[in-house]
């Protein structure tokens, strides 16, 4: 991702548009990262192993800790929009 950022900004500031290369940035940089991912799991398919007990536990940690984040965000996300929608008087 660091890479698409930095085409972004390079974008955006030989088209005098910031905001050009700010948003297509992280766009770019994600789409690279997913192409250079693919390639390397094709290159490494039949050179795999199994996941050792650390590893399985980090993993579901992980998962655990980002589902929990993910629900912390869509309630914060209901709150603000409840709370914005009251402050309207719909």
């Amino acid at each position: 991702m660091p890479i698409g950022i930095l085409i972004g900004i390079v974008m955006g500031i030989s088209m005098d548009n910031m905001g050009l290369g700010i948003s297509l940035g992280p766009a770019m940089g994600a789409g690279i990262g997913l192409a250079i991912g693919a390639g390397l799991e094709t290159k490494n398919k039949d050179n795999t192993r199994e996941t050792t007990q650390e590893e399985q536990s980090r993993q579901r940690k992980l998962m655990t800790i980002t589902f929990l984040g993910l629900i912390l965000l869509v309630v914060l996300a209901i709150m603000l929009y409840l709370k914005r929608r009251a402050e309207m008087g719909i």
